[in-house]
């Protein structure tokens, strides 16, 4: 049984893989990813809009936001809330201090602490109307204490940390899988700035953004079957409802197989889920039941959805099991889809023949 502070550290130490998958690049990229999740929340309650990654070449990893930076409030024993943050450990999800929803995970969702342990240095910078506060850990433990070291012109916060030679196998974190979550995070959250740099590379900067085009053209405008798209920019679809949220973009092209990329509280679910058989049953309620072949031949779907009690059936998140997505998102379609597709009488012809094409044939198969 994990009990003490001491228990919790050697656990996580000698037993990485649980935590973060393991001690490669993947486990190395889940470890940014937590940091980085830190500040998506403030982004999420409306207090940050830059989160940048910087990718030293002597193994250094900082992550930087304009938020109000980690509180340095102290608790009952004493400890800083910034403190506990790094030395502490939780086997379940935590409420977000300003009570924003959702409260998303973007990686394995096991908090600041088992990145402190796994970490052989830890540098904490909070920028706030109190002033510059710093403070150092080592393999979960402090290692100064908190300090003002000067005036504060600007808020936010700078963790900058060094994982643990003795743990991970010298390999750095996956450029491009940080990449493309940091991308996502720009395109999914109108507003926001996300920045990758590093010391060989450069520096990438996403966003800020208004809406889903971004995202679907990046991911679609080089797999567009024949060079076009209809339409282009594609339907944009935005639905609310008991504070769950779908947003979807999608149009069609000339190949044969439909393509969705898909998205649950800002994780990639690369193995599709419950959301995205709803898009099959929204475009049902607005061509009639039956099969609906000929209607997704072509199509190029992104979806997210947003859900106050989203369900992933592993650790990994890659696949939604979330049964009311299924309905969610077929009532967004149901709802907006009809009046996007107003504006655009030619494919409103053209996806209506395709349902007249079926109903002659007797349907066409049904996607699986």
């Amino acid at each position: 049984m994990v009990d003490t502070l001491s228990d919790q550290l050697a656990h996580v130490r000698k037993r990485p893989g649980m935590y973060i998958g393991g001690t490669g690049p993947g486990g190395l990229t889940h470890l940014v990813m937590e940091v980085v999740a830190n500040s998506f929340d403030q982004v999420l309650g409306g207090h940050a809009t830059r989160i940048a990654v910087h990718l030293a070449e002597d193994g250094w990893v900082t992550v930087d936001d304009d938020g109000p930076g980690i509180s340095i409030a102290a608790g009952p024993d004493g400890t800083s809330f910034l403190e506990r943050s790094f030395t502490s450990f939780r086997d379940t999800a935590t409420a977000t201090a300003d009570g924003h929803v959702p409260h998303v995970h973007l990686s394995v969702g096991i908090g600041l602490g088992p990145v402190c342990a796994l970490s052989a240095e830890l540098e904490v910078e909070v920028r706030s109307p109190a002033g510059t506060h710093r403070q150092s850990f080592a393999q979960g433990w402090r290692s100064s204490a908190l300090e003002r070291v000067g005036p504060a012109t600007a808020s936010g916060t700078t963790v900058r940390f060094l994982p643990d030679p003795a743990v991970f196998d010298g390999a750095g974190p996956s450029i491009e899988g940080l990449a493309e979550h940091l991308r996502a995070l720009a395109h999914l959250t109108p507003g926001l700035t996300t920045e990758l740099s590093t010391d060989a590379d450069g520096r990438r900067v996403f966003g800020p953004v208004d809406d889903l085009r971004p995202a679907y053209d990046h991911e679609y405008s080089i797999l567009a079957h024949d060079g076009w798209r209809i339409p282009d920019p594609p339907l944009l679809l935005h639905f609310e409802r008991d504070r769950n949220v779908v947003d979807l973009a999608l149009g069609w092209d000339g190949s044969w197989k439909p393509a969705i990329r898909s998205y649950g509280n800002y994780v990639s679910t690369v193995e599709g889920g419950r959301h995205e058989e709803g898009i099959e049953e929204g475009l049902r309620e607005v061509f009639g039941r039956g099969p609906m072949g000929e209607v997704l031949k072509g199509l190029r779907a992104l979806l997210h959805v947003k859900m106050l009690d989203i369900e992933f059936p592993g650790p990994t998140r890659q696949r939604l099991a979330s049964p009311a997505a299924v309905w969610l998102v077929a009532d967004a379609i149901a709802d907006g889809l009809p009046r996007a597709l107003r504006e655009h009488p030619e494919l409103d012809a053209d996806l209506r023949s395709r349902v007249l094409t079926r109903s002659r044939v007797g349907g066409g198969a049904r996607r699986g």
